[in-house]
C-alpha cells in the first residue's frame, strides 16, 4: 500500500489545528493528531471531518484552553479523559494521554492517564492505529512502526495479540474488518490469538458486537474479512449457529456479499449485506433464526423488519420461479404477490437473487427486466384496494363480520391478480362477488 502523505491535505489539517494548538503549547502541554485521520492521511484516503486528539493536558485543563474557542462543549465522556467540541463546523475529541488496563469481566477500562504519548499508543488496538502526529509542525511519531506496517500490508499490535485482545476483545472483530478495508495480511500471531479467545467475545455487549460487524460488512470488500472470522470461530461466537454443524455460512460469501458494492451502486447497500450475512442460518434454521439472531444483536425493529421482508421474498420468488418450471412462466400476479411480501422494495431481492447461490446472472436478469417493466406501468409500492371495511358495509349493505374480512380478502386477491382498480370497479367486482357467493 502507498503510504505517503499528501502535503496539501496535510497542510489544511495543521492550518484548521493552528490556533487550537497554540493554546496548548502556550499553556505548556504537547496536542497530537491521533487515531483513525492519522493512519488514512498516511494511506492516502478521504477524511472524516471528525479530528481526534491527544494531550498531556487534564480534562479539567482541556475544558479551561476551549473555553472562549469552542462553538460547543460537551462533557460525558470527562471520567475517561475525554472532552468534546465543534469549532467552525469541525468536531473534535481531545483525550488526555492513557495508559490504562481492562477489567477482565468486561470491556470498561480502568482509566489512569499518563503523561507520554508513548504510553497512549501502546494501548492502541493496532500498530498503523498507534500513530500521532505532533502539533503544530506534524512531526510523525509512531514508536511501533504503523507506517511501515502499513506500507507493508500488515495487521499486527503493538504489544502481545493475546494481551491486547484479552484488554478489549471487541479488537478481533476490528482485525477482520482492518484485513477486509486495508488489505493488511494478519501476522500469525495475531490469527492464532484470535482462534484461540473467542469466549472472551461473551463480555463485549450485543450492540457493540452488532455494530462493529456493520462496519465490516459495509467495508468495499468484507470478504476477506468475514473469511478470517470464519476460520477464527468468531462466526459462530457473533451468531452462534452458525458454529453448529450443518450451518456453514462461508461458501455464499465471496458473489453474495460482494454483490452490493459492484459499480454502478452509490455504495454498498446494508440491508443487502445483512440479509446476505444471514442466508445460510435462514435456509438451515428458518425464519425465526434469524429473526431471534436480529433480536438478540439488537438490531432496530425496522431493521430486523427489512431483513426479514428481504429474505423471505428471496425465498418467495426461488420457490415460484421453481413451481412455474422457469423465469419464463413468472408472471405479472407473481411480481404484485412478491411487492407485497417486500413492501414493494423488489431491487435488493433482484440483487440476491442473480447470484449463482439460487438463479444466476442471467435468469435474474430476465425477472428484474420484468420487474422493472411492469413498475413502469404501477406503483408496485402500494398493493392496497381502494375500499375499506366501512365501504363493504356500505356497499354490500351489511353488518360488521366475518364476510367483511372476506370481501376485502377477495379485493386483495384481485389486486394481485389484474393490478390497481379505481373504487367504482371495486364497488363492482364486490356486488358481482355477492351474486356468485
Amino acid at each position: 500500500m502507498a503510504c505517503s502523505v499528501d502535503p496539501t491535505m496535510l497542510e489544511s489539517i495543521l492550518a484548521e489545528t493552528a490556533e487550537l494548538s497554540a493554546r496548548f503549547t502556550a499553556a505548556g502541554h504537547n496536542l497530537y493528531l491521533v487515531g483513525g485521520l492519522v493512519r488514512d492521511l498516511m494511506a492516502g484516503r478521504p477524511l472524516d471531518n471528525d479530528i481526534d486528539l491527544t494531550t498531556d493536558a487534564q480534562p479539567e485543563q482541556t475544558k479551561d484552553l476551549l473555553a472562549g474557542w469552542a462553538d460547543a462543549l460537551w462533557t460525558q465522556g470527562e471520567r475517561f479523559g475525554t472532552i468534546g467540541c465543534t469549532h467552525n463546523g469541525m468536531v473534535i475529541e481531545i483525550t488526555t494521554h492513557r495508559a490504562e488496563s481492562y477489567d477482565p469481566a468486561s470491556r470498561k477500562p480502568r482509566v489512569r492517564f499518563s503523561r507520554a504519548i508513548e504510553a497512549d499508543l501502546s494501548r492502541r488496538d493496532f500498530t498503523v492505529n498507534a500513530m500521532a502526529l505532533k502539533l503544530p509542525d506534524g512531526e510523525l511519531i509512531d514508536p511501533f512502526g504503523g507506517r511501515a506496517d502499513l506500507a507493508d500490508g500488515i495487521l499486527r499490535t503493538p504489544g502481545e495479540p493475546a494481551l491486547s485482545f484479552g484488554d478489549d476483545p471487541l479488537r478481533m472483530l476490528r482485525a477482520a474488518r482492518f484485513h477486509a478495508g486495508y488489505s493488511l495480511r494478519p501476522v500469525p500471531e495475531l490469527e492464532t490469538a484470535m482462534a484461540a479467545m473467542g469466549e472472551r467475545l461473551e463480555i463485549v455487549s450485543a450492540e457493540r458486537i452488532r455494530d462493529e460487524l456493520d462496519k465490516l460488512l459495509m467495508v468495499v470488500d468484507p470478504v476477506p474479512g468475514l473469511d478470517l472470522l470464519d476460520r477464527t470461530g468468531l462466526t459462530g461466537r457473533i451468531v452462534p449457529a452458525y458454529g453448529e454443524e450443518g450451518c456453514p455460512p462461508g461458501p455464499f460469501w465471496p458473489e453474495l456479499i460482494g454483490r452490493a458494492g459492484r459499480a454502478g451502486r452509490a455504495g454498498p447497500s446494508p440491508l443487502i449485506r445483512r440479509a446476505a450475512f444471514f442466508v445460510r442460518l435462514w435456509q438451515c434454521r428458518g425464519r425465526e433464526a434469524v429473526r431471534a439472531e436480529l433480536h438478540r444483536l439488537r438490531w432496530s425493529r425496522a431493521d430486523q423488519t427489512d431483513v426479514e421482508r428481504l429474505l423471505g421474498g428471496l425465498e418467495g420468488a426461488v420457490r415460484t420461479v421453481e413451481a412455474r418450471g422457469g423465469v419464463s412462466g413468472w408472471t405479472d400476479s407473481d411480481t404484485r404477490s412478491l411487492a407485497a411480501r417486500t413492501g414493494g422494495n423488489l431491487g435488493p431481492v433482484a440483487e440476491l437473487i442473480a447470484d449463482p447461490a439460487f438463479l444466476g446472472e442471467e435468469q435474474g436478469a430476465v425477472l428484474r427486466s420484468r420487474w422493472e417493466e411492469l413498475a413502469g406501468k404501477e406503483d408496485l409500492s402500494r398493493m392496497d384496494v381502494p375500499l375499506s371495511g366501512t365501504d363493504v358495509m356500505r356497499v354490500l349493505d351489511i353488518e360488521p363480520g366475518e364476510q367483511v374480512g372476506r370481501a376485502i380478502r377477495h379485493l386483495e386477491q384481485l389486486r394481485l391478480a389484474r393490478g390497481p382498480m379505481s373504487r367504482d370497479e371495486a364497488e363492482a367486482e364486490l356486488r358481482e362477488w355477492t351474486t356468485r357467493s
